[in-house]
């Protein structure tokens, strides 16, 4: 993936923040954070990587609850324009 803004190639994201979590959710933002560590406490148990607070592993978040890859690559997407 390359950045328009410097031309380098960066590997996509493997995160998401809580803003595309309440978009792919419809949800609030407590009820995101919830979930998110939620989701962030299961992984760790199964042997994932932890992230910090505010940012959950895409591709668990997307198993977990059952939402394609694409839907969550559009968020990510819609959420970056949105600035």
């Amino acid at each position: 993936m390359e950045n328009t803004m410097t031309g380098a190639v960066t590997a996509p994201r493997v995160f998401l923040t809580v803003k595309e979590v309440m978009l792919l959710m419809g949800c609030k933002e407590d009820k995101a954070y919830k979930t998110m560590r939620k989701i962030n406490q299961e992984s760790e148990k199964e042997g994932y990587m932890r992230f910090d607070a505010g940012k959950v592993n895409k591709h668990v978040f997307a198993e977990k609850l059952q939402i394609p890859e694409e839907d969550i690559e559009n968020a990510i997407k819609y959420v970056a324009a949105q600035g």
